[in-house]
């Protein structure tokens, strides 16, 4: 990924070889024509990993060349460079980048120039700020960097980027969030509903399978699963588990529809009609025939597959909001308490 920063760059350096005018008093600049600097020793400043420099130019180049009357130079530009940072975005959006802009001499050694900050350091500009990131700069003691045999004078200073969650709380979370309480709201639409449970369970999931996509749209690419990714994925599925028992529920309640039909249909009910006796003088009612006094069938697995549908929907209408909640408090907790301000992926 890269980093573009405008800045104003400033460069002092004694050289007693300049003469100043005369008449110029102690603390008093004293500005020097452009065309000198071509001609004046300088140091030969470049920054690692850097992809691309402008410098600002309307009529000139936007920098100043001045001096004091004992040879003190002052050179100013300002310019926008930009770096190669290595971020990772495994947290996003929970995540802080630290880059690092790194001054180095490419051409004198340690024992010929020595580079330090000035007092102020790197001074941030109060009216700096961005939609996304909350921006602090941290500035690095000189440094010498060793490359074989011999060590460079450097400066550097970091830029650490916290990523604002308020946005995305708004865009990603807080709607995905509802859409899932919205798949627990389809157990309370009685299982003989299908078309208004069906709908309403099925536009769930293709909203949320939408709002997915967008977010991947949107979001750094990476070849990793985000933290993002992680959260939708996790809504899709809680979803997709409403979806399915309420389609398994059907299931059992279909086989159970089928059974009774199938048993009314084999065992049609019989009524047998007895006329009574005589019996010395006397009517008596007979005993009916053995055939027509008919066992009680078992209807088990009827009322087998209503009692598994019933209770499973009162075991997922109570344990969806009990899973959801805790993958909601182990996903907060994971990435608020996650320390990667300064987390680089290897």
């Amino acid at each position: 990924m890269e980093l573009a920063t405008e800045m104003f760059l400033r460069f002092y350096w004694i050289d007693s070889r300049l003469k100043a005018p005369s008449d110029l008093q102690p603390g008093q600049w004293f500005n020097v024509h452009p065309s000198v600097f071509d001609n004046m020793w300088k140091p030969i400043t470049f920054v690692d990993h850097m992809k691309d420099l402008r410098i600002y130019k309307l009529i000139s180049p936007a920098s100043s060349l001045r001096m004091q009357y004992n040879g003190f130079i002052r050179y100013s530009v300002l310019l926008t460079v930009t770096i190669v940072c290595k971020m990772s975005f495994r947290d996003y959006p929970f995540d802080s980048q630290h880059c690092v802009f790194h001054l180095e001499d490419y051409s004198y050694r340690t024992e010929e120039v020595v580079y330090e900050w000035e007092a102020a350091g790197v001074e941030v500009s109060p009216d700096l700020t961005h939609d996304h990131y909350d921006i602090k700069v941290e500035v690095l003691k000189t440094q010498n960097y060793s490359h074989h045999t011999m060590s460079f004078p450097a400066l550097e200073f970091h830029v650490n980027l916290q990523r604002r969650l308020s946005f995305h709380l708004l865009q990603t979370f807080i709607p995905s969030a509802l859409f899932v309480w919205v798949g627990w709201l389809s157990f309370l639409v009685p299982p003989e509903v299908v078309p208004g449970r069906m709908v309403l369970t099925i536009t769930t999931l293709l909203t949320l399978t939408a709002m997915f996509n967008a977010v991947r749209a949107e979001s750094p690419k990476a070849s990793y699963a985000k933290a993002v990714d992680i959260w939708m994925a996790g809504c899709v599925l809680f979803v997709f588990i409403a979806l399915s028992e309420y389609v398994i529920v059907i299931r059992m309640m279909t086989v159970a529809e089928k059974n009774r039909k199938k048993r009314a249909e084999r065992e049609p009910t019989t009524v047998t009609h007895v006329r009574p006796i005589r019996i010395n003088g006397d009517k008596v009612a007979p005993h009916p025939p053995t055939d027509s006094l008919l066992p009680p069938k078992k209807v088990c697995d009827d009322i087998a597959w209503d009692v598994m549908a019933n209770r499973l929907e009162r075991l997922i209408r109570l344990a969806y909001p009990i899973l959801y909640l805790g993958f909601n408090v182990i996903f907060w907790c994971v990435y608020l308490f996650k320390d990667n301000a300064h987390y680089q992926e290897g």
